[in-house]
């Protein structure tokens, strides 16, 4: 997948929703002590808008699965260094 065709964010939470929302994540790049998550563009762009804005709706306990399993993929590859 081209750059310009993807969807980046640092936020931990909106990669989350976009997860939860059954966005495919196409990989995780470290930066610096963080992520940086990529989603497509096409199907996230509609999806980060709604997050971003409070107009966001979603299952609370899909949310903070994918929270928790995108923070242990993140430790994985910042312990890798």
């Amino acid at each position: 997948m081209k750059r310009n065709e993807e969807y980046a964010t640092d936020s931990l939470h909106l990669a989350g929703y976009l997860k939860a929302k059954k966005i495919p994540l196409i990989r995780i790049e470290r930066s610096g002590r963080f992520g940086l998550f990529f989603f497509p563009k096409k199907e996230a762009d509609t999806e980060a808008t709604k997050f971003i804005s409070g107009q966001a709706l979603i299952e609370p306990r899909s949310f903070v699965t994918a929270i928790r399993e995108l923070r242990a993929a993140v430790d994985r590859i910042l312990d890798k260094g």
